[in-house]
């Protein structure tokens, strides 16, 4: 916003001012864009759980008890995803998984609507 109004207010070229909003919108090898640094301090994780919300829901509709815990592993990996990335589980080893703490748990919340936790990158993808 301050980026829009200065431009406005300084009369900028119009191919200046797309040239400094560039790095707010698009992210490269070695920096996220300010718009991605956002979304992932603030929307990542209401966003991850209305995804696994939603394939609940249809999980509960179909009748389907297995899902695999997917997502890739990163040097920030949780011990709790990286024991379970990849793998095949059922909801009644994620019920027991609501019982046990780890870094980053969300402590009252099913880990079929947050998988790991706290900027978990690891989401519940239901199989029949």
């Amino acid at each position: 916003q301050d980026s829009v109004i200065k431009a406005v207010y300084s009369k900028q070229k119009y191919n200046v001012f797309l040239r400094n909003m560039k790095p707010i919108f698009k992210s490269n090898k070695a920096n996220r864009s300010v718009v991605a640094k956002y979304y992932l301090k603030y929307a990542y994780d209401s966003v991850s759980k209305v995804i696994n919300a939603t394939g609940l829901y249809l999980a509960n509709k179909y009748g389907l008890d297995k899902f695999v815990y997917e997502g890739g592993i990163i040097k920030d990996t949780r011990d709790f995803c990286r024991e379970r990335a990849g793998g095949t589980f059922t909801r009644k080893d994620a019920e027991k998984w609501n019982q046990m703490h780890w870094s980053g748990k969300i402590e009252g919340e099913d880990v079929l609507l947050v998988a790991g936790g706290y900027k978990c990158l690891h989401h519940i993808k239901w199989i029949s």
